[in-house]
């Protein structure tokens, strides 16, 4: 069973160009991202009149799966993703001040595991932008983005210690720079000088020195260079591409070695509209982040750390210690909704 519902307010106009994609398919909750993403770009050509406008969406998706007497297996489940997106835009004197909130949770619930997220995320982002001069492609940014989560995670099936909490972490970043928009459909921001304060506020993650936080300290600060890339394009009737990538890079680590890694974010979103009620839509959304260490493995089997000569290192009551590294994370989502649009 699947359930969506909408809302929109205020200005219609504004609502059907910044969610067109994600109200098109309002369970692909994890697409809502980039729906807020998009809603920040300033177009190239600027008619809209001075003044505040209003908007927002949001989805409910709810899923259920019972199972008796199966032959081929299986269990029964039940999922929730709930998804709340609003915003708050101001135009003035040439002067363009965006504000976007993204909220998102959902859990999942099954007989083996019990309940566990499937969604989690607080995500506030505000840009003020001016135009550079005359230019209608060029302008002036600074850009303040913070993110954390609601809930506990877990890394399953070990439900007992808590590997993220909220504000640990929490993430807020400080941008100024240049956005440049060619076209509509494709833009760029780039910030030579970008503050990124990681927060881990919990007492055991600080104790573990979790996401970077340094032990008895509750934030990281890092300062560096920030690029932003967002292409949104139909590239054939019904089918619409869009990807936003975000590049972040630490030029003044007091590590030489971290001073020529990257924190990338990439999000890829493809919208498939098969009829007037129904969507397909693929979401993909890599992170890698050296930043964050976990735990290694190899397929089930834990890799364990070795010293110089080959041999495991323990702790103080003699177990090994597994690695921890910083990995790439991937998450991928295949979708088929049925959506309504009033």
């Amino acid at each position: 069973m699947a359930m969506s519902m909408a809302f929109s307010s205020v200005d219609a106009q504004t609502l059907a160009s910044s969610f067109e994609r994600r109200s098109n398919n309002p369970a692909n909750g994890p697409v809502l991202n980039a729906a807020v993403l998009n809603m920040l770009n300033t177009p190239a050509e600027d008619t809209t009149p001075d003044g505040w406008k209003f908007g927002g969406f949001t989805s409910l998706q709810i899923n259920q799966m019972a199972l008796v007497n199966w032959n081929a297996g299986g269990e029964n489940a039940f999922s929730g993703v709930a998804q709340v997106a609003l915003f708050a835009n101001l135009k003035k004197n040439g002067w363009h001040w965006n504000n976007a909130l993204d909220l998102g949770f959902g859990q999942m619930y099954s007989k083996s595991f019990g309940w566990q997220k499937n969604e989690d995320k607080i995500n506030v982002l505000s840009t003020v932008t001016r135009p550079i001069g005359i230019s209608k492609k060029f302008s002036y940014a600074a850009e303040v983005n913070f993110k954390t989560q609601f809930a506990p995670g877990y890394q399953l099936p070990n439900d007992s210690v808590a590997i993220s909490r909220f504000m640990a972490p929490g993430y807020l970043i400080l941008t100024v720079g240049v956005a440049y928009k060619p076209a509509d459909w494709i833009s760029f921001y780039l910030s030579p000088a970008t503050g990124k304060f990681t927060f881990v506020t919990d007492p055991d993650l600080n104790a573990r020195a979790a996401f970077g936080v340094d032990t008895g300290k509750t934030v990281n600060s890092e300062f560096g260079a920030y690029f932003r890339l967002n292409v949104k394009k139909e590239i054939m009737k019904n089918i619409t591409i869009q990807t936003d990538v975000t590049l972040f890079n630490n030029y003044t680590d007091k590590d030489p070695v971290n001073q020529k890694k990257v924190d990338v974010d990439w999000q890829t979103s493809i919208n498939m509209k098969v009829n007037k009620f129904i969507t397909v839509s693929l979401f993909t959304h890599l992170i890698y982040d050296y930043d964050i260490k976990q735990l290694v493995f190899d397929g089930d089997k834990p890799v364990y750390q070795l010293d110089e000569n080959g041999f495991f290192l323990t702790d103080a009551d003699g177990k090994k210690l597994q690695k921890r590294d910083a990995l790439v994370q991937f998450k991928e989502v295949l979708g088929v909704g049925f959506a309504y649009k009033f």
